[in-house]
């Protein structure tokens, strides 16, 4: 995909959103808010050390602002090193909302989205084999089914 800058103001320099960085707010988008170890993962083809710096250095509050940390976790004495956690700001949200369509999305939603086309092809068949079915109760039953994936679909639709 294609990389983006972004301009806070025109007294700030531009941010560069490059493909590892689109990644992380479409992932952010998606989840909402997550700890820097699942963002890791989620952008595996990129070292940790590329996607901490694009977390802290550019997309972050002081920088870009589009994302930031949420209220800090309560520590407990059993755990007092609490993960670090990541969100959209307002700023952020809206970036993704207007470049969603242009904007390079994360591995595993590449195989979900993989995964989606094969599962059309699957709800395509099971809607035109319901068609010729004549038996009520499985008819209800397949009705009931159908609706169920359609709804799983356009959830996931929101994801392409």
């Amino acid at each position: 995909m294609a990389d983006f800058y972004y301009q806070v103001d025109k007294e700030k320099q531009a941010y560069h959103i490059d493909d590892a960085s689109q990644q992380i707010l479409m992932y952010l988008y998606s989840n909402r808010e997550s700890m820097s170890e699942k963002i890791i993962e989620a952008v595996s083809t990129y070292s940790k050390s590329d996607i901490s710096m694009r977390l802290n250095e550019v997309l972050g509050d002081e920088e870009a602002g589009l994302i930031t940390h949420p209220d800090p976790r309560q520590t407990t004495f059993s755990n007092s090193n609490q993960p670090t956690y990541y969100e959209l700001t307002k700023e952020g949200e809206n970036f993704v909302k207007n470049n969603k369509s242009n904007l390079s999305m994360p591995d595993d939603f590449n195989e979900i989205k993989n995964k989606i086309k094969i599962l059309q092809g699957d709800i395509t068949s099971i809607q035109d084999s319901m068609h010729r079915i004549d038996t009520n109760e499985l008819n209800e039953q397949l009705s009931e089914f159908v609706e169920r994936l359609d709804s799983i679909q356009d959830h996931i639709s929101n994801y392409e």
